[in-house]
C-alpha cells in the first residue's frame, strides 16, 4: 500500500508540473483513454481526440471515485470539473456507462 501512495502521489506531482508548464501543452488522444492518461489528457492546456477516441474514469465503475479514492480521483475529478463550462467538450457523465 505504500508503493501505491508513493506511486499516486508522485504521478499527481509529475500532473501538477505539467500543468505549471508555461507554454501550451498539447495532448494527442487516440483509442481508450482512461485511468491516469485520462489525468494526463486533462491536465494538457488543449486536447485534440480522433474520431475513435473513448474517453473514461474506468475507477468509478469499481466505485472507487472521489469520495473512496481521496488521492487520485479527487485530483482528476477536480481537474475534470474545471473543464465543465468552457468551450471544452467535455462529457460530464461520471457513471462509468459505456
Amino acid at each position: 500500500m505504500q508503493r501505491f501512495r508513493r506511486f499516486v502521489a508522485e504521478s499527481q506531482a509529475s500532473l501538477n508540473r505539467i500543468e505549471s508548464i508555461e507554454k501550451p501543452v498539447i495532448g494527442a488522444l487516440h483509442g481508450f483513454v482512461g485511468g491516469l492518461g485520462l489525468e494526463l489528457a486533462l491536465a494538457c492546456d488543449a486536447r485534440i481526440a480522433s474520431t475513435g477516441a473513448r474517453l473514461g474514469m474506468p475507477e468509478v465503475r469499481i466505485g472507487a471515485g472521489p469520495r473512496r479514492r481521496r488521492h487520485h480521483a479527487a485530483d482528476a475529478d477536480s481537474r475534470l470539473r474545471a473543464l465543465e463550462g468552457t468551450d471544452h467538450d467535455c462529457a460530464n457523465d461520471r457513471s462509468g456507462r459505456r
